[in-house]
Formats: C-alpha cells, sequence, structure tokens
C-alpha cells in the first residue's frame, strides 16, 4: 500500500512540473476553449439563426420555464452539464488522447515511446476506435448523473443526511467508474490494442495498482466539489446576486475541470510508463 501512495505521490509532483509547459497544456485548453463556446452559445440561445435550433433543445431538456429570463440561468448548471458530457464523449474524447500522447512523448522524460507523426494525426487515425473504447464511461456517467437520480426524485421525505450521503455516494462512484476505464485509452493509443483488449489491459493494470489509480483520480476530481456545491444552488445566486453570473461560475467551472485532467492525465501517464518499464515488455504482451 505504501508503495502506491508514494507512487501517486511521485506522479502528481511530475505532472505539476508540467503546469508552465505551454505544449502539453494545448490539448487541454483547446477542450476548455470548447466547453466555453459552448456556454457561450446556450446563454445566446435566444439570437436569430440560434433560437430555431436551441430553443426546442433547451425546452426538451429543462422544460419551457428554461426559454425565460432569469429561469434560463435557474437551469443553465443542469442544460450545460447534459451537454457536456456529448462534448467531452466527442471532442473531450479527442483531445485527451492527444495529451496522451503528448505526455508519453515528452522530451523531459525518461521513458519515452518511439517518436512519430504529429500528435494530432496520430489521435485522428485512431479516433473512431477511441471513441468506442470511452463509450461505456459516457454511458455510465450519464445513468449515474441524470437516470439514478429520478429513483429518489420522487422522494420528499429524505433527510438533509441522507440528501448529503447519495451526493457523496454518488461522487465515489463516479471515480470508481473513472477509474475503471482510465486507462484503456492509454493502451489503446500507445500500445496499438483493439478496443476489447485495451479495456481488458486496463481492468488488469488497475488491478495491479488499484490505490495509487484511484488516489490520482479522486484526489483531483475534489476540487470540483465546491464548484458543484455552489451551482446546485444558482437559485440563490439568481435571487440574491445576479443571474448573469451563474454563467461566469460555469466558466469557472470549466477551467477548473481543465486543471483536473491536466493532472490525472499526465499522472496516470506517468504512473503506466513507470510501471511499465519496472515490469519490463515481457509483461505486457
Amino acid at each position: 500500500m505504501l508503495s502506491q501512495i508514494n507512487l501517486a505521490l511521485w506522479a502528481w509532483v511530475e505532472s505539476l512540473r508540467d503546469l508552465g509547459r505551454l505544449r502539453i497544456w494545448r490539448p487541454f485548453l483547446l477542450l476548455g476553449l470548447v466547453q466555453g463556446l459552448v456556454l457561450l452559445l446556450l446563454s445566446q440561445f435566444y439570437r436569430p439563426g440560434l433560437v430555431e435550433i436551441l430553443a426546442p433543445l433547451l425546452e426538451r431538456m429543462g422544460g419551457p420555464a428554461v426559454l425565460h429570463y432569469p429561469q434560463f440561468f435557474v437551469a443553465l448548471p443542469g442544460l450545460f452539464s447534459q451537454t457536456n458530457l456529448v462534448v467531452d464523449f466527442l471532442a473531450g474524447t479527442f483531445f485527451i488522447g492527444v495529451a496522451l500522447v503528448i505526455i508519453w512523448r515528452h522530451p523531459d522524460r525518461k521513458l519515452q515511446a518511439v517518436t512519430g507523426p504529429n500528435e494530432f494525426s496520430v489521435v485522428a487515425k485512431r479516433y473512431l476506435p477511441l471513441l468506442l473504447v470511452r463509450l461505456p464511461l459516457i454511458l455510465l456517467l450519464y445513468a449515474l448523473a441524470w437516470q439514478l437520480p429520478k429513483l429518489w426524485a420522487d422522494s420528499p421525505d429524505l433527510t438533509g443526511n441522507q440528501v448529503r450521503l447519495i451526493r457523496y455516494s454518488t461522487f465515489a462512484l463516479q471515480v470508481l467508474i473513472e477509474s475503471l476505464f482510465i486507462y484503456a485509452p492509454v493502451f489503446l493509443l500507445l500500445e496499438g490494442s483493439s478496443v476489447p483488449k485495451a479495456w481488458g489491459q486496463g481492468f488488469a493494470f488497475l488491478g495491479r495498482y488499484p490505490i495509487a489509480s484511484l488516489l490520482v483520480v479522486f484526489i483531483p476530481n475534489l476540487l470540483q466539489i465546491p464548484t458543484s456545491f455552489v451551482l446546485r444552488r444558482a437559485d440563490r445566486v439568481v435571487q440574491s446576486l445576479s443571474p448573469e453570473l451563474v454563467g461566469a461560475m460555469i466558466g469557472g467551472a470549466v477551467l477548473i475541470y481543465v486543471l483536473v485532467n491536466f493532472v490525472i492525465i499526465g499522472s496516470i501517464i506517468r504512473i503506466y510508463g513507470a510501471r511499465r518499464a519496472e515490469e519490463g515488455d515481457a509483461a505486457w504482451a
């Protein structure tokens, strides 16, 4: 156990050393830019040319009230969260894949893959398998965030402690689900594995280093709890402050999400690389 905790600490330190390296930031910033553009489009849904497309979608997701001010900003965190799940699947899959390859090829690392084509072209060629390898993760996160809550939505007798327990349990389950599939893209991109083989290799690797893997996913994700707490109270922000402030808060949440992914991806690549070198290539056949 101690060795895995040390492994996680080392992975964090190495990832944080990359904070000043723009080349590694590039795919994460591009993902944040896409999310920011989606937020902007949602907040400007009433503009000519957008309203015809976005208004019916927003009404379907949140009901007729979301098309009116200031109710729209009360519902905006939920609307953005649902939309962002699709963005994370389509755009996040690509940019996270690019980040994996960039960090693996980083010139300051002692363990490097064979250099080759531009990282964006490498991921573009394997984009469809990469989507497939992440699809179970996205579906499970969707079920966790939007389907399971319906089971207790009609239970007004839940106490405050029970609600908090459900939220904490949901967060823990989200971390577990993310950890289960965190290594599959690594094997798919860095070893050229097929989708089923990448799942199997990812599960096996997680089984060998469960504590280190869970830690490098769990701890950075704690940074998202305060923003989630505030955004759940968007109605109070709208009533007491300014409705438009909700949009700015979501923008801040996007920046935190980018930082969290920067640390997690950097950490899991280092765990993968260090243990691959330690165990030898024969163990990975």
